[in-house]
């Protein structure tokens, strides 16, 4: 597999720097959740190439900008079909959720994986966000 971070989380952080402006240049702390329910580096082997490649299968950071906004992302390459942003107020409450697809879009993403053997699945999971972000 390629990397975590460029392969999944890059779209959240393309998220952050499109929708909100956070960049790296405002960027005042960077810390990422070690707790292993949240952040987990494993070695994988691509027998192919016959080479070993040491990732995240999953990974959570929070970001502090010098303006103060906090903003968390977590990523995980077996996260399921379904992918979803959490706004919290800053006691941490849960204001808003937003899932990525309904049941009936699974659906649809699924017969379109089983379909297309030869797609990346992350790329027709997240298609209409791709749509849109472009």
């Amino acid at each position: 597999p390629e990397g975590l971070l460029r392969s999944m989380a890059s779209y959240d952080l393309a998220i952050l720097v499109s929708q909100y402006k956070v960049t790296a240049n405002l960027i005042e702390k960077f810390k990422v959740n070690t707790n292993r329910l949240f952040s987990e580096r494993k070695t994988f082997r691509n027998n192919a190439q016959g080479k070993e490649l040491t990732d995240y299968s999953r990974v959570a950071f929070k970001i502090t900008t010098k303006k103060g906004q906090h903003v968390s992302v977590m990523a995980d390459r077996c996260g399921g079909l379904v992918s979803f942003a959490v706004v919290k107020n800053h006691k941490g409450e849960e204001i808003r959720r937003f899932e990525s697809h309904d049941q009936s879009e699974v659906s649809g993403v699924r017969r379109q994986i089983k379909e297309d053997k030869e797609m990346n699945r992350q790329f027709i999971v997240q298609a209409d966000d791709f749509l849109e972000l472009k």
